[in-house]
């Protein structure tokens, strides 16, 4: 019996991978769709593709992230480049992009009556871009809309998140900055009546973080994911600077779609509002029905 078949190695790894790690590493070793392989239990590998699919596997039971391992990670459709330097896009994220792109296209239509305005879309913590990545190729056709602003602490994020809007044919429309949170695009607010924040900055408490899996703890990045005790470090500062735009610039609409831990609903609304006591805000659950975004609107409506 052929040990290089698709068959025999599902049934070798049967009890140290889940069959869809076990599929996509296989998949990307062969160079085939995880669908064909799936179909053809009898398909053989070339030495080389058993090598490397095999060296997958073992990097996979030291519990390495598979988009980690094979360099990918689809979200919203898409295929994004990831690396260690960047947090793995995850499903629940689709989540703040769907609001999104509801928010913006809304804000669009409510300007048939009235002058267009100029819409500022800042992605705060961009990351691999996978945010303001879906959100750009969604509205590609109300491009001109829009001024679509990515920004990260992190150079080793930004340049993954400038090759992810490139591969993905938003490369021109999106400008990337490298800073903490809204201090890189306080100059462009000047000619802005909306700026609308996307933001999925790290949440995690330190407790919570501490008893993460070991896929999670060991490999991705601790600055993308741990914000001090409650986990709302970087949010905190994130109301801060925006409380300082508001007061700097009066006239300007602000709206912001965050994404939180359901554990943080009620101390993140507290947080919102004894930073804008007189605003209002929302909570999104996710498909779970837990809490998942945080949304909110300053200034007029």
């Amino acid at each position: 019996m052929n040990d290089k078949t698709v068959g025999h190695i599902r049934k070798a790894y049967a009890a140290a991978l889940a069959p869809e790690d076990l599929f996509i590493l296989l998949a990307h070793a062969a160079g085939r769709s995880k669908e064909f392989l799936f179909a053809h239990p009898e398909h053989v590998l070339s030495d080389e593709e058993y090598r490397k699919a095999v060296g997958m596997f073992e990097r996979r039971k030291r519990s390495e992230p598979v988009a980690y391992i094979v360099g990918e990670k689809e979200f919203f459709g898409r295929s994004f480049l990831v690396t260690e330097n960047t947090l793995i896009p995850r499903p629940e994220t689709e989540l703040l992009v769907e609001r999104a792109i509801e928010e913006l296209r809304r804000l669009i239509a409510d300007e048939t009556a009235k002058p267009a305005k100029n819409i500022l879309v800042a992605d705060v913590g961009t990351g691999s871009g996978a945010i303001i990545v879906s959100v750009a190729a969604e509205l590609m056709q109300e491009k001109s809309m829009f001024a679509f602003h990515a920004i990260d602490i992190s150079a080793a994020a930004l340049r993954m998140a400038e090759a992810n809007a490139e591969r993905n044919g938003v490369g021109d429309i999106i400008s990337f900055h490298q800073g903490s949170l809204l201090e890189p695009i306080t100059g462009s607010i000047v000619a802005t009546d909306e700026l609308v924040i996307l933001a999925n900055l790290p949440y995690l408490s330190s407790d919570i973080y501490r008893s993460s899996s070991d896929d999670v703890r060991l490999y991705e990045p601790k600055d993308a994911l741990e914000s001090g005790a409650d986990g709302l470090d970087h949010y905190r500062e994130l109301f801060s600077q925006i409380r300082k735009m508001t007061e700097a610039y009066p006239s300007l609409g602000i709206r912001g779609i965050f994404e939180i831990g359901p554990e943080q609903d009620a101390l993140i609304t507290d947080l919102f509002k004894g930073t804008f006591p007189r605003e209002r805000s929302s909570i999104l659950p996710d498909l779970s029905g837990r809490s998942r975004i945080f949304s909110f609107v300053l200034g007029h409506e």
